[in-house]
């Protein structure tokens, strides 16, 4: 193989190498002959994955002869073994139809593209002409995806639902398309010559790229092409045979002659520029696909086109036309209207957006749809973070709206809710059953929600059993997520949750409820004006400790607690990396001294615009004294704009091992970072006074500091003296320091070799 470029491979060490082709090979059969097969490989894991998948499950003289393939190389010719390991990895798929689709990814030039966009092109090239229908062709195209996965073949994509090849995988796939398969290939360059009149003839694919095409080549024939992907469009006799016809990212002006492909299965004009779609596609009878994604520019789709396509399976029309007619339209009608998709009957994915909700005819969705991206609404845009299979965006102006759609609700699972009408109680009145396919959950600017779940009025049912995210966004008379107790297994998938603008909400969950949120991740809370606590304890609960064993995240912003943590959160998430709090006015401190323990992977803690604050961390008791804390994980410290901080804490000593970054900024009344054990009083002696004026000392360590940022702490007089811990500072690279006028010394004299690299200094007197 010619390959032109070199890539840099990650070389295993034996064990590592081993143990990767003995989990792909699966059960080992001959050990010594794989151990030596497994060497060959020479740690490469691309070479790996391909000869132990290829081996797997089979017999002894298919061993001996990879063997012998491998060996046929030393260890300078890298590329000639991996091409070979590629080629036996190929050749171990199990039938032309995985292999044609292996071929077609090759064929695709970007760097990682969308899994859905590779069904239109393997449809086309016949790979599932068994399959009765389009459905039928999906599911054996996801296993055949599934399967070059597993072999590494295939990678996982930038994003979800994309798959990429590696290059050196893709440069084999393009040799073999071309040299066994007859494939013509060119992408992002200018179609100067095209193939001899004998070569076209045997071309059973065409896939040109972005390319420029000066020239057809209109007295040639094409009687074996079977695909064909180009950048230009023409629709000429060469190709009437076509079942599938991407004109993707064209620009197009029109497309008079589509009519003549009567046996086009599968029509793309992604991301095209049409403007008007012609009368000519009612004539495509047999089309099972029509792709008009991203088609911006389109505003007219002529009436009782699309209902002719009655075949159709897949229509999607996203980030796409969207001029609508109502049923009741008075004048002849110009543009399609949604009645027309009741008569394809076949369908079964859709995309589309409905600007105008009060359109809507009664019955149009209906439960055949196993995937939909439906917007309805002036106000969404054509993006969603998630990745699933069934979205509904919703914005009605009326509850009779809501019945049209209540037969999707169901089996939704990604579900956007924006301004509902009339709608107290969101479980009761959009989904008895408790929306059992629900992933993400998403209700924003609703006035009349009181209640997410009202358990008294729904009675005993699970609730949200897989949701992963619910995002809440200013609900001003939401009272309660949960009234009343819920049933187990309630909210049990939670990974993610966020309330903001929730200006009558007091608590988001009881103990009891919050029992059961075992999975979250991720809990963010803000600008809710009536907050008190996240959890209350409610009459007769009996509940004894919360823990939330997967919390990584936590951010406060803007609400009114008192204190994070209570006496049943003294174990809140022993994985707990990122703790925010800003804007909570009445906080007295951060951590009650028994949680610290629970803290020990965190590694960011801003603490900001908490004007109540004194300490970060409180004992709990009179006279308690702390010996010694630590943070062995915290790389990032903030402290800023907290008025009244004293102290950090107060003890013997605290250390931070794996600090980097530490911002003290506008804390006003902060003088020393620990304060004694022996006294909290700043101002008991004149000696404590001096000593308080000591930023750090011998009760603090810090041997990974590399930035310190002391900003506007107008009582400090020192940063450091000579009395710190060993390796203290020794690390540092940056000493920012501005706004302290009182500050009289900033390092002890014999300071030098610790001293830091780049000292910035601004306003000091």
């Amino acid at each position: 193989m010619d390959v032109s470029r070199v890539f840099l491979l990650e070389v295993l060490q034996d064990k590592e190498a081993w143990h990767l082709f003995q989990k792909k090979v699966g059960d080992v059969k001959h050990p010594n002959l794989a151990i030596e097969v497994a060497k060959r490989c020479t740690g490469l894991p691309i070479l790996i994955v391909a000869v132990a998948t290829a081996l797997k499950n089979k017999q002894l003289f298919e061993w001996k002869n990879a063997l012998d393939q491998l060996k046929r190389f030393d260890e300078s010719e890298i590329d000639e073994k991996v091409a070979s390991a590629l080629k036996l990895s190929f050749n171990s798929l199990k039938g032309e139809e995985i292999k044609s689709l292996f071929l077609l990814c090759g064929m695709n030039v970007f760097y990682s593209y969308q899994v859905k966009d590779l069904l239109k092109y393997a449809v086309g090239l016949g790979l599932f002409k068994r399959s009765k229908t389009l459905e039928e062709a999906r599911n054996r195209f996801y296993k055949y995806v599934s399967d070059l996965k597993a072999s590494c073949l295939l990678l996982e994509g930038i994003h979800n639902g994309q798959v990429r090849m590696h290059d050196v995988v893709r440069n084999f796939a393009i040799s073999v398309a071309s040299t066994d398969h007859h494939v013509f290939n060119l992408a992002f360059d200018t179609v100067l010559e095209w193939p001899s009149k004998d070569k076209l003839e045997q071309c059973t694919a065409i896939y040109l790229r972005q390319c420029e095409i000066p020239k057809l080549p209109a007295a040639y024939e094409c009687p074996k092409l079977e695909n064909s992907f180009i950048s230009t469009a023409f629709v000429t006799s060469i190709f009437q045979n076509l079942e599938t016809l991407c004109l993707d990212y064209c620009v197009l002006e029109e497309l008079s002659a589509i009519g003549e492909l009567s046996k086009l299965q599968i029509l793309s004009l992604l991301d095209s520029t049409i403007v008007q779609l012609p009368r000519d596609i009612g004539k495509l009878t047999c089309l099972r696909l029509l792709d008009l994604s991203n088609c911006s520019s389109l505003e007219v789709i002529p009436p009782d086109v699309l209902s002719r396509l009655t075949r159709l399976e897949d229509l999607y029309m996203g980030c796409s036309f969207v001029q609508w007619e109502g049923e009741e339209h008075d004048a002849p009608r110009e543009n399609a209207n949604l009645a027309e998709l009741k008569l394809l009957t076949n369908l079964v994915s859709l995309d589309i957006h409905i600007i105008d909700a009060k359109i809507l005819p009664r019955d149009l969705f209906f439960e055949k749809l196993e995937r939909f991206n439906i917007v309805i609404g002036d106000i969404w845009d054509w993006s969603w973070e998630e990745e699933t299979s069934r979205t509904l965006k919703l914005k009605l102006n009326t509850r009779i709206q809501l019945k049209s759609i209540k037969l999707l609700l169901t089996r939704t699972e990604n579900l956007y809710l924006d301004d509902l009408k009339g709608v107290k109680n969101v479980i009761c009145e959009l989904n008895g059953l408790g929306f059992p396919e629900l992933k993400h959950l998403h209700i924003r600017n609703s006035l009349d929600i009181h209640y997410i779940i009202d358990s008294i009025r729904l009675g005993p049912q699970v609730v949200f059993p897989r949701l992963e995210s619910l995002i809440l966004d200013h609900l001003i008379n939401l009272e309660k997520i949960c009234c009343d107790e819920l049933e187990a297994n309630s909210f049990s998938s939670l990974r993610k949750l966020n309330v903001k603008h929730c200006d009558s909400l007091k608590n988001l969950f009881s103990f009891s409820m919050a029992g059961g949120l075992a999975r979250l991740e991720e809990l963010n809370v803000s600008n809710c004006k009536l907050m008190e606590a996240i959890f209350a304890k409610e009459i007769g609960d009996d509940s004894g400790n919360i823990t939330f064993p997967n919390l990584a995240e936590l951010k406060l912003s803007s609400v009114s607690l008192e204190k994070i943590w209570c006496n049943q959160l003294i174990q809140l998430s022993p994985r707990l990396t990122i703790l925010k709090v800003d804007g909570c006015e009445n906080l007295n401190y951060v951590f009650p001294s028994p949680v610290v323990e629970s803290l020990a992977q965190l590694t960011r803690l801003e603490i900001c615009n908490c004007e109540s604050v004194e300490e970060i961390i409180a004992t709990q008791r009179l006279g308690e004294t702390m010996i010694k804390i630590s943070f062995p994980k915290l790389d990032l410290l903030k402290l800023s704009d907290l008025p009244k901080l004293t102290s950090f804490f107060s003890g013997n000593l605290i250390e931070f091992s794996s600090l980097k970054v530490l911002v003290i900024d506008n804390c006003t009344q902060l003088r020393t970072f620990v304060s004694s054990s022996e006294s909290t009083d700043v101002a008991s002696s004149s000696e404590s006074g001096q000593a308080n004026s000591l930023l750090f000392d011998e009760k603090v360590a810090f041997p990974s500091l590399e930035e310190l940022h002391i900003m506007s702490l107008p009582k400090l007089k020192m940063i450091r003296d000579d009395h710190i811990q060993t390796n203290s500072f020794s690390k540092l690279k940056l000493l920012k320091v501005e706004d302290c006028e009182e500050l009289l010394k900033i390092f002890p004299s014999n300071i030098h070799e610790d001293s830091p690299k780049t000292l910035l200094f601004s306003n000091l007197c």
